[in-house]
């Protein structure tokens, strides 16, 4: 599709969008600011319009909604009137059927978690909001709730109906013995309804699909219409039909995957769809194909899952370990920005002196101010190394140099002071580049390396290999893979705990407050990089991991 066609209708989409009826917002804040921010970011909102009241008191707030109707609830935790989970429990208690969102300066998880099972649909985080996922999260929590309510209602209307009929074979089969054919009949019927109901629920936002390998006709469930967001009568019901909604970048992966599973392999496989609107979508696709008496494939049935949210919710994962692990050298940076800034406020109060005194040397205050600009310098690259840690655009994936990666982290520990008793031995293969993300891969590294320099109490040798399985050339052919191996001296891993080392939860510094997602999110990552992560371990001798990566 042309890419001007595509923007008119991203602008009528907008503009339809944005003739509905506004959500009426009870915004529940006492802090000015921040009321004024949250209204700026629901002001900036393209899809949907607001139409905001704001008070700073619970009370108010419920007197309010007594007198009017409201789509939604943004409460503060922290009010004049009511802190906490009273606040949701109060809310909630009086207006059961409206949603709430927490939106509080608390990072606190198990306050988020008993936050939800008080009621409210969502918890967010001052700090970590902007308005696409604040907009976001006010229409789920509304559209969940109507969800709720819709199938509780469906629910309901379906027992009844039930009851009612049960009712009346019930009297017909006291009443008239030569229906009791027809009244089998009735309770079979009830009997697939009962199937397809249990079946509904147990795969929402799961579709199913069934494709005639002879025919190339394609059939849908509802569902996978409402995943793709279309209509039957938009859907031309073939798999290269199908194929036109992937996206671009994925269908070559989709075709190997449907071959192979023509083949007998199995089907299983992650990928993006691109909608109508031009928003895209992750779908989990699992299927198997029947064959015939020949050996021929004639058949492929299959299920479709919209796991959008899931991986929106392992990203979220992934930057808060990512966070966390600065935090974690955060303070060993800190004090090495100390140095430079005392040597600094030394030279800026000698010049201070001698300006007061009216002593104006020109060679000293150069040799002075020299000494400022290195150590501002030197401060700078600090700081500038951590905050490329956390910049969007590393996150991209491109070809990135496995080498440099691997000396960007190193010296990011560097600035913690960590690395001054440990040696470290480089044994570069040449230039090695991978298709990935430098970011995602720097948390798998510091990750690593921080473990190592754990395991050895700061001290020791910690050696990186790297090379290609393949050859030492710096090519891109497919097949050729990189390997990265971060091996430490330390005392090595418990045999007994070698193979948990990957599994979320598990943590052997619990003491320190490790929760154990660490090596779990650096595994989550190298598959999302289609590659693998080992670990090796010798108790007395250090550890190992060896990372393959390709080309």
């Amino acid at each position: 599709m042309p890419r001007q066609v595509r923007l008119e209708q991203k602008k009528a989409f907008v503009s339809e969008a944005m003739k509905e009826a506004p959500i009426a917002m009870l915004l529940v804040e006492d802090n000015p600011a921040d009321a004024a921010w949250i209204a700026e970011m629901l002001a900036e909102a393209t899809t949907v319009q607001f139409s905001v009241m704001h008070v700073n008191r619970l009370s108010d707030a419920l007197t309010f909604l007594r007198e009017k109707p409201f789509d939604i609830i943004l409460l503060d935790l922290s009010l004049p009137d009511g802190s906490g989970l009273d606040t949701v429990m109060r809310a909630h208690a009086a207006v059961p059927n409206i949603p709430i969102v927490v939106m509080s300066g608390l990072g606190d998880e198990d306050l988020a978690v008993q936050a939800l099972h008080e009621g409210a649909q969502d918890y967010l985080v001052k700090e970590q909001v902007d308005s696409h996922l604040l907009v976001r999260s006010v229409r789920y929590a509304i559209e969940r709730r109507q969800a709720e309510d819709a199938l509780q209602k469906a629910h309901d209307e379906l027992e009844l109906r039930v009851r009612q009929r049960t009712g009346e074979l019930v009297l017909t089969n006291e009443a008239l013995l030569d229906e009791i054919e027809e009244r089998k009949k009735v309770e079979e019927e009830l009997a697939k309804s009962r199937e397809r109901l249990a079946e509904a629920q147990r795969i929402v936002r799961i579709g199913n699909w069934d494709w005639d390998i002879r025919t190339n006709a394609l059939h849908w469930s509802d569902e996978i219409y409402r995943i793709f967001g279309l209509t039957s009568s938009e859907f031309g019901m073939t798999y290269d039909a199908f194929l036109q909604l992937v996206h671009p970048d994925d269908r070559d992966s989709i075709k190997k995957a449907v071959s192979e599973a023509l083949y007998g392999e199995p089907y299983s496989i992650e990928h993006r769809i691109v909608l109508s609107d031009g928003s895209i979508r992750c779908v989990h696709g699992e299927g198997e194909v029947t064959f015939g008496e020949s050996g021929e494939p004639i058949r492929m049935v299959g299920t479709v899952q919209d796991i959008t949210e899931k991986k929106e919710n392992e990203i979220r994962l992934l930057m808060s370990e990512r966070l966390a692990a600065l935090g974690q050298i955060a303070s060993g940076i800190a004090h090495e920005i100390n140095n430079p800034l005392a040597a600094i406020a030394a030279c800026a109060d000698g010049i201070m002196n001698r300006v007061r005194k009216g002593q104006i040397e020109t060679e000293l205050f150069e040799n002075y101010l020299g000494i400022i600009q290195e150590e501002v310098a030197r401060c700078k690259g600090i700081t500038t190394s951590m905050l490329s840690f956390v910049r969007k655009a590393i996150y991209e994936k491109k070809y990135v140099d496995v080498n440099y990666v691997l000396d960007k982290t190193l010296e990011l520990i560097g600035f913690q002071g960590r690395l001054k008793e440990v040696e470290v031995i480089k044994n570069y293969r040449g230039v090695l580049t991978v298709f990935g993300s430098e970011g995602e891969l720097r948390q798998v590294f510091l990750a690593l390396l921080v473990n190592a320099l754990d395991a050895m109490g700061d001290r020791g040798a910690l050696t990186l290999n790297t090379a290609t399985i393949s050859g030492d050339t710096d090519d891109r052919n497919e097949g050729s893979s990189v390997f990265i191996t971060i091996r430490d001296n330390g005392p090595g891993i418990p045999p007994e705990f070698v193979g948990k080392v990957f599994d979320p939860f598990f943590t052997t510094k619990a003491d320190a407050g490790g929760i154990g997602l660490g090596l779990s999110i650096v595994n989550t990552i190298i598959k999302d990089h289609n590659g693998t992560i080992q670990v090796s371990s010798e108790q007395g001798k250090g550890t190992a991991f060896r990372i393959i990566l390709p080309k």
